[in-house]
């Protein structure tokens, strides 16, 4: 659970003077020793702020990072239509220990940041760093024409960082993609990825959305993940290279939407002796034969058949031909 809310409302603040955060579900105030660093609008000041707020006011979010003090944690926080463009490699180079993300406001007014260079990436590469209720366009903007491949827009490499309740695009068309949309190394255990909305278009194929690395206690909780992988037998989700160990995936929601997709969840080599526990999770594949249907199956909508993972009774899979599997109760993959 976030400090900031639930997975229905990750974040839906109005920004006082106080060192608090209000929302609907009541003040959130910074953790012991924390405080809200900055507030970061790409507009700048405006006419009726306040004095004190307006002090804090920055213009990117690496400035706003560059307020915060290591392991504090403290907050910065994004307003409402802030918009920013990721062009570089290490975007937030000033980003230290501990330091919250929390974006401000509901739909389309969540601040946006989008990936537009095929180098330029987020790397959450110091402890305990959260990301919530932002919109994120990994594959530059939608509605936009300009061809860009990004190859790895996210990638975690430092323990208990986590992404909240933020609506994520990993895909628009054949030349507006990413490759690898977030990437977690063997260095980011505890990472959390929770009550995020993630979508990629049918002809924007991805190789993988969120690929795991030796992730060890890995949370992955209340998502909803549609898009395209580019080979049937890759999932949104793989787990790859080394084993991530003790991982949680609960009330998860995943569709791969590429033309005959047969896995929704994959492991590659290195990684076949993940071990966790998964419930409450569905999944669609484009693919027509029954044997999609059978979880552990080499080519199933969960390919895991080597990985010793413990599920739940609430998973279900449906294919293109609309059947679909009973709850389960199975003891591995």
């Amino acid at each position: 659970m976030s400090a900031y809310g639930s997975l229905g409302f990750p974040s839906l603040p109005y920004v006082g003077n106080s060192a608090g955060i209000q929302t609907q579900l009541g003040t959130i105030i910074p953790p012991a020793g924390g405080r809200i660093a900055a507030y970061v609008r790409s507009t700048g000041k405006q006419t009726g702020d306040d004095e004190a707020f307006a002090r804090r006011i920055v213009t990117t979010l690496n400035k706003g990072l560059a307020q915060c003090r290591s392991g504090k944690p403290d907050v910065v926080v994004v307003l409402p239509g802030h918009a920013e463009s990721i062009t570089s490699a290490d975007f937030m180079s000033s980003l230290v220990a501990g330091t919250r993300i929390v974006g401000l406001g509901t739909g389309n007014l969540r601040p946006t940041f989008t990936w537009t260079a095929a180098g330029s990436t987020f790397l959450l590469d110091v402890a305990d760093v959260e990301i919530h209720n932002c919109i994120l366009q990994l594959a530059t903007a939608p509605g936009t024409t300009t061809a860009a491949t990004v190859a790895a827009p996210i990638t975690v490499s430092a323990a208990g960082c986590g992404l909240y309740g933020n609506r994520i695009n990993f895909g628009i068309d054949a030349d507006q993609i990413c490759t690898v949309g977030i990437t977690t190394t063997a260095a980011a255990d505890d990472f959390r990825f929770e009550g995020n909305r993630c979508f990629g278009a049918t002809t924007a194929e991805c190789t993988t959305f969120l690929r795991l690395v030796g992730a060890d206690r890995a949370v992955i909780k209340g998502n909803r993940i549609m898009g395209a992988t580019s080979a049937v037998a890759i999932g949104l989700i793989q787990f790859i290279t080394a084993d991530s160990t003790n991982v949680e995936m609960d009330d998860n929601m995943l569709y791969n939407i590429k033309a005959a997709s047969e896995a929704c969840v994959s492991v590659s080599a290195g990684a076949t002796s993940s071990t966790g526990w998964v419930d409450r999770l569905y999944m669609v594949t484009l693919a027509n034969s029954a044997n999609q249907l059978v979880l552990g199956h080499a080519s199933g909508a969960w390919g895991l058949s080597a990985a010793l993972f413990g599920f739940g009774r609430f998973i279900n899979v449906t294919n293109l031909a609309g059947e679909r599997a009973a709850e389960v109760t199975v003891v591995s993959g």
